[in-house]
């Protein structure tokens, strides 16, 4: 049987177009789908093709006689066309600015047109590969000229400036909706505090701009004290605004060179402390008034609706629904649904919204209620002696400069040896509370109380996953004991038990068994 290109269609109705596949060497090699708009009819046309491959060693056998049985008188049409898209494809193939010849015994069947339109499909797909070279040199150069154009420094700068809603430039939108007041300043800490003074010893622009760049960056950072998380949220920082400027074509690098950032390996973070149920009820017990009542409304609100601050600030009237809190988490856009009707502190929580009329404290800042809330604690650890408990942890940016000043002192560890550990540094509780440990006080009670499963307090939290919840969760072996404890009858260590996790349990078992 004559060889004939394979020939195909594509859709799933009765009359379809037959296409085949062009391979062309020359300029390179190229393949691509070619149309012939010859129409048949697709149940015949694989009647007819699964007869030609049966009879495709066959000399006697031809394509003819398989069309000819498959659509009858059509079938030499059909035979005809293709012998002229053969034709066509191949002499165009071989010289692409050649006049094609006409087939005076197709013109009948009105084919030459469609083998113009074969022709010069083929034609515009060899002369778009011979542009592509040139095309390519002009797309290098242009992107060069931009980058030369805007520096790193300079892009940075206008990036982080447009976050603000009072920018001169334009303000850049996340998810459609402006950045928020908080992320905005967290991105001018960026920029004034943390790039400009790298950028001074540095000097970088885009070339400079590689894997050993981010390890200069991360090393800088760590050299100026910064804590693990601080280093980590730095870096992602960096990491976007070069995803950006990949996007706008001002950055040419690979990115996934960069490897993933959630591996950087710094210094260890900080102790993550949780108030207790107890410490919790005599901190809303405390009398205080004016600012310090304020903030530790503030502080206990977010404790009490396992919000942070950001979130637990912005409550008000519009967010309850019956007995539910519905909010939409400010930094990840997620859903969060609390209940009011909690079993852990829930009546404080509705005391403290009646308070102030179904509202947050108005005009309460974050800085203010992590000074405020050390300072309260701390007189409340006279009375309540497990605040003052003595912690292992590291000191920040700004605690290692006061000290390096002579403005404050730390009992700092020291190992068998004598040796001083400048980092590591015993506090007191109440010094290591913050606004974020309002949140994480919130989850870690919440599992606590032993009444709900993860996936309940996921929900609550408004985290993605469980394991983002889990990771909030501050419990102990001790704490996990004396929950047990609490729990005198079988039926309730059993769902104690069914709602703990996994580690949780293996932490009980090693501490208590």
């Amino acid at each position: 049987m004559e060889k004939f290109r394979t020939y195909n269609f594509r859709g799933a109705s009765d009359k379809v177009t037959l296409e085949t596949m062009v391979r062309v060497t020359s300029p390179s090699v190229m393949l691509f789908r070619v149309n012939t708009s010859i129409e048949v009819d697709a149940n015949k046309w694989n009647e007819a093709m699964s007869m030609a491959k049966i009879l495709k060693h066959k000399e006697n056998a031809s394509m003819l006689q398989v069309l000819k049985s498959s659509f009858d008188e059509k079938g030499a049409v059909i035979y005809n066309q293709l012998l002229t898209a053969e034709r066509i494809i191949n002499e165009t193939i071989s010289d692409p600015n050649a006049k094609i010849r006409k087939n005076n015994d197709n013109a009948k069947n009105n084919f030459e047109w469609d083998a113009d339109y074969v022709r010069s499909t083929i034609k515009r797909r060899i002369e778009a590969e011979i542009k592509k070279p040139a095309q390519e040199a002009s797309r290098q150069e242009n992107e060069r000229l931009l980058r030369e154009s805007v520096t790193l420094y300079d892009f940075i700068h206008t990036f982080v400036d447009g976050m603000s809603k009072e920018s001169k430039t334009v303000t850049l939108t996340k998810d459609k909706e402006t950045y928020d007041d908080n992320t905005a300043r967290s991105w001018g800490t960026f920029y004034n505090t943390i790039f400009k003074g790298f950028h001074q010893e540095y000097h970088c622009n885009w070339e400079d701009v590689t894997p050993t760049l981010i390890d200069e960056f991360i090393v800088y950072l760590m050299g100026e004290g910064y804590a693990r998380g601080t280093i980590k949220l730095y870096v992602r920082y960096f990491c976007h605004i070069l995803k950006v400027a990949k996007k706008q074509k001002y950055f040419s690098g690979d990115l996934s060179l960069f490897g993933n950032i959630s591996n950087v390996k710094v210094d260890e973070k900080r102790i993550e402390v949780y108030l207790n149920e107890g410490e919790l009820q005599a901190l809303y017990e405390m009398p205080l008034s004016g600012r310090q009542e304020v903030s530790r409304d503030m502080f206990l609100i977010g404790c009490y609706t396992a919000q942070g601050f950001a979130d637990a600030s912005s409550i008000n009237k519009s967010n309850f629904d019956g007995d539910i809190i519905r909010l939409k988490r400010k930094k990840t856009g997620t859903s969060a649904r609390i209940r009011t009707d909690l079993p852990f502190k829930h009546n404080n929580l509705i005391a403290l919204m009646e308070k102030y009329g179904y509202c947050a404290p108005e005009k309460v800042y974050g800085q203010k209620v992590n000074d405020d809330i050390k300072v309260i604690l701390k007189e409340l650890s006279k009375t309540m002696p497990s605040l003052a408990e003595p912690c292992v942890t590291i000191l920040t940016k700004t605690e290692k400069d006061l000290e390096k000043a002579g403005k404050r002192k730390y009992v700092h560890l020291v190992d068998k040896n004598g040796k001083v550990d400048k980092n590591r540094v015993i506090k007191p509780k109440y010094e290591c509370v913050s606004t974020h440990t309002a949140r994480r006080s919130g989850i870690t009670n919440l599992v606590l109380t032993g009444n709900l499963d993860n996936y309940d307090i996921q929900n609550i939290a408004g985290h993605k996953s469980v394991k983002q919840t889990e990771g909030y969760c501050k419990a102990t072996g001790d704490d996990i004991a004396e929950r047990l404890t609490r729990k005198t009858d079988k039926e309730s260590v059993s769902k104690v038990l069914e709602s703990m996790s996994k580690k949780e349990l293996l932490e009980y078992i090693k501490n208590h068994l």
